[in-house]
């Protein structure tokens, strides 16, 4: 289960005060500037991915993941195509192996296109 905490910074900061006592518990995150993932501390993107691999039987070296925010770092490690969006924050951009251009720039698109092209820069 997952909560998102939709508020304004002053908000978010309470909300991380009054929860800093429940940390060993849960993952926390902040997945944009106004905005806060909470969920349980096995519980993130990372670990999903890791499920669905596993299920289907799909290698780290064919799984292509896309990020821009804090909530996003952790699964950064869990794919060869990891991805920065052009507008990613820069501890996101220093983990992904790649950056493509914003979300604004459809990036996603972009870096998919790239790759079914061959292009040896993400090789």
């Amino acid at each position: 289960m997952k909560v998102s905490v939709f508020a304004d910074e002053n908000i978010i900061k309470d909300v991380l005060t009054n929860i800093k006592d429940y940390k060993k518990d849960l993952s926390i995150s902040m997945s944009g500037p106004n905005s806060l993932d909470i969920c349980e501390s096995n519980g993130n993107k990372k670990q999903a991915i890791k499920v669905i691999q596993k299920k289907f039987n799909i290698s780290y070296e064919e799984t292509m993941v896309f990020g821009d925010h804090m909530n996003d770092l952790e699964m950064m490690e869990s794919a060869y195509y990891s991805f920065a969006m052009g507008n990613a924050e820069d501890k996101i951009k220093e983990k992904a192996r790649f950056v493509t251009k914003t979300n604004d720039e459809n990036g996603v698109i972009e870096a998919i296109k790239e790759l079914a092209i061959g292009n040896e820069a993400f090789a």
